[in-house]
């Protein structure tokens, strides 16, 4: 999975790629009702934005979270609790 992804610095890339996060940042925050509404705003067709939309991500969002889940099973002895208690 992690080959599949790369970090490059935007200077690089195409603009339509910064404006497709711009977009869909339009959508998620409500400043924008509908796709066109969108990328009219920041200048982008539609096309652009669908074919691009679940691939460009900023650093902080989505595809690079970490996360874990912790499980833990703990017996149940009275006495273990109890001179936790008592400190």
């Amino acid at each position: 999975m992690a080959g599949n992804y790369l970090i490059v610095h935007k200077k690089i890339l195409p603009d339509y790629l910064e404006k497709v996060i711009e977009a869909r940042e339009l959508l998620m925050s409500h400043e924008a009702a509908t796709v066109t509404e969108a990328v009219r705003s920041v200048g982008i067709s539609r096309n652009t934005f669908y074919k691009y939309r679940n691939y460009v991500f900023r650093m902080q969002e989505g595809k690079d979270d970490r996360k874990a889940s912790i499980s833990v099973n703990l017996r149940d002895r009275a006495e273990i609790f109890r001179e936790i208690g008592e400190d």
